[in-house]
């Protein structure tokens, strides 16, 4: 069951990281990753900082 979560989480980075790209990183407002990937902005600072993705 750790490998499923693990590249459960995998995933799902690949999906934050791909909106981060596309937006340049922005994540709040109407053009932001968040917006984007349908999920408050807290909810998204949340998820990249769980999964140690780095901003700068």
């Amino acid at each position: 069951m750790f490998a499923v979560e693990t590249l459960s989480s995998v995933g799902i980075g690949r999906h934050i990281l791909d909106a981060l790209e596309a937006t340049k990183y922005r994540i709040k407002g109407p053009r932001g990753a968040a917006k984007r990937l349908g999920v408050p902005p807290s909810t998204l600072y949340g998820k990249i900082n769980r999964l140690g993705i780095k901003l700068s």
